[in-house]
């Protein structure tokens, strides 16, 4: 219970600030920065080496905490279409290792702004294989509304993901499905180079 209340505070403190999508397009081959972290295009990611993903891990780790906390650095995925100019999505991995016990928990960190008429309330993961995951939920905050009663909101989520699981897929990746109560898919691809130099550091 405590690691997940540590992880659903670092989703509030972490959430993605409002970033307008059309600043995302054409960057297949540069870098965001959000929260004064690097965040790269999947495309870009899906090129590095496991090491240069490790080596851009941000580890967290202070006397004053009973837990270091290691984060990736953040992948935005792309737009899909020009429907989609206004939205904005990017996933980070994240660790919470008690210094205590050893005891690690894990989470990938899924942060979305969108425009729309209604909340979108993603609360639901899945895989290909129908495996349902526990997802953290932060409450949505609008950032803005239109006289058309459409309004730009933001959520910040986290996919709770067990060591054995990301162990299985560091050769071949993840393939996850996040859906809300509008059921609206967001389909989250995540490399094996990534989960591999991600383990990488938090096990060295």
């Amino acid at each position: 219970m405590k690691k997940l209340l540590n992880l659903k505070y670092n989703l509030k403190t972490k959430a993605m600030p409002i970033v307008a999508g059309v600043a995302l397009l054409g960057l297949s081959a540069c870098a965001t920065v959000f929260n004064n972290m690097q965040h790269s295009s999947l495309s870009s990611v899906s090129k590095l080496s496991a090491s240069a993903i490790a080596k851009a891990v941000d580890i967290k780790n202070t006397e004053y905490d009973s837990d270091i906390t290691y984060t990736a650095q953040g992948v935005v995925l792309p737009v899909k279409d020009a429907m989609s100019l206004k939205n904005s999505e990017y996933y980070q991995l994240v660790a919470i290792k008690d210094k205590a016990n050893g005891d690690t928990s894990y989470v990938l960190r899924v942060n979305i702004k969108y425009f729309a008429a209604d909340v979108k309330r993603y609360d639901t993961a899945s895989d290909k294989t129908a495996k349902q995951f526990e997802v953290i939920t932060v409450t949505p905050k609008v950032a803005s509304c239109h006289v058309s009663g459409f309004c730009d909101y933001v959520e910040s989520v986290g996919i709770s993901i067990s060591k054995h699981y990301l162990d299985s897929h560091k050769s071949k990746g993840l393939d996850l499905r996040l859906t809300g109560a509008t059921k609206d898919d967001l389909f989250i691809k995540v490399p094996a180079n990534y989960i591999k130099g991600f383990l990488q550091a938090v096990n060295s």
